[in-house]
């Protein structure tokens, strides 16, 4: 039948090949007009399953669905899907920025390091969201100011810049797209900026302990970081966080293990990181 001398075709390099046993057997059998048969079922079925693929990342754009016509097909010929593991380095400072990533899932992070070595989370990349620095940088074709690297397996769907440039040249759900990218992320910044000059650190310490403890409480109930993560994620030293930590736990705050930490004092964690009062 048609179907068994479908089972013959294979999937080699992108391309359906023909066995060649198969192709002199059947070219006897059933001529060509059978083969293009079997081959053009075996190719609908391939791009119907591949198109649903491209139609479900589709959705996963903040912009897709406003796009015209022309658009979503100049998207969906030109989008990627890639899968990062975790400690993947994507992008360094000065690098060409290159394509535009938008998370599927898990999380990035995008940070500025010092000549010491010393890091400054900026922000946070989960599901959906886009690097505004990265956006920027495609647009104005600028390196890129920062570094970016995976704290959990991620899957991006990547816009080639090219594409990018020229979907915002006529697409306005783009133009949107970009202007409250960079209102949202822009205030972001300015959130962080006012941590790192106007508040101390041990109350930005105490506000970061009960928003991670809110982040990971249907996940588990101990944050588990080391000291040099945590201080990594403010931008301080190791040093500085393990001596706050300790007077936390001297205060009956937190209690501290091997890379765990355990808020028993919730309430009063919130107090110190709204300044009404330190723990030293």
């Amino acid at each position: 039948s048609i179907v068994g001398v479908c089972k013959w075709f294979c999937l080699y390099n992108d391309k359906l090949l023909l066995h060649s046993k198969i192709n002199m057997d059947c070219g006897q059998l059933f001529g060509v007009s059978g083969l293009n048969y079997g081959r053009n079922i075996i190719m609908s079925q391939f791009l119907n399953g591949e198109m649903q693929k491209a139609e479900k990342y589709l959705s996963m754009i903040p912009f897709a669905e406003s796009l015209s016509p022309e658009g979503k097909q100049q998207l969906l010929k030109s989008l990627r899907v890639v899968q990062y593991p975790k400690g993947r380095l994507i992008k360094s400072e000065n690098q060409q920025p290159g394509d535009l990533s938008i998370v599927i899932s898990g999380s990035i992070r995008v940070y500025k390091s010092s000549l010491s070595g010393r890091q400054l989370t900026l922000y946070r990349l989960n599901r959906g969201e886009s690097c505004m620095l990265a956006t920027y940088c495609i647009l104005n074709r600028k390196r890129f100011p920062a570094e970016a690297v995976v704290t959990q397996s991620s899957e991006s769907l990547l816009i080639p810049a090219d594409t990018f440039r020229a979907l915002f040249l006529h697409e306005k759900a783009v133009q949107d797209f970009v202007i409250e990218l960079g209102l949202f992320q822009i205030t972001t910044l300015i959130m962080i900026i006012e941590e790192v000059a106007f508040r101390r650190m041990d109350e930005r310490l105490a506000g970061f302990l009960v928003q991670k403890e809110d982040e990971n409480v249907k996940i588990q109930k101990h944050l588990k970081m080391s000291h040099q993560e945590v201080a990594t994620e403010l931008g301080t030293a190791r040093e500085v966080v393990s001596r706050l930590l300790n007077e936390f736990e001297n205060d009956r705050l937190v209690q501290l293990n091997r890379r765990c930490i355990e808020i028993t004092d919730r309430a009063a964690l919130k107090n110190i990181a709204r300044g009404i009062y330190h723990a030293y």
